[in-house]
């Protein structure tokens, strides 16, 4: 018995679709994959564009997320990830535009 399939796709173009949502998800998983490397204080440095002594004081401050191993510090690139994305400051416009918003919410018209 043969299988049959319908389809207005051409089998070519099935094929180059399938190819690229394999290379995407293989891409995903060697990004996943990368990210959760552990770094030491070096390399945590190195990768948050920090002095060494910086990421101690954060360390100390509990700032930065960190994992502690009998004297050494380690740090998952995902958590550093994550971290720095927290830090992000929003822009004059969208400040105008929470700032906009909150008033309307507050403003009570008799």
């Amino acid at each position: 018995m043969t299988d049959v399939l319908f389809s207005p796709i051409r089998l070519s173009d099935l094929e180059v679709l399938i190819e690229k949502s394999i290379r995407r998800v293989l891409a995903e998983s060697n990004h996943n994959n990368e990210s959760d490397q552990w770094l030491d204080v070096d390399q945590a440095a190195e990768y948050t564009r920090s002095a060494k002594q910086t990421i101690y004081q954060q360390v100390h401050k509990s700032e930065i997320p960190h994992h502690k191993k009998g004297k050494k510090l380690y740090f998952l690139k995902s958590e550093l990830d994550i971290w720095l994305k927290e830090g992000r400051r929003k822009t004059n416009a969208e400040l105008s535009v929470d700032a906009t918003k909150f008033l309307r919410k507050k403003t009570v018209f008799h």
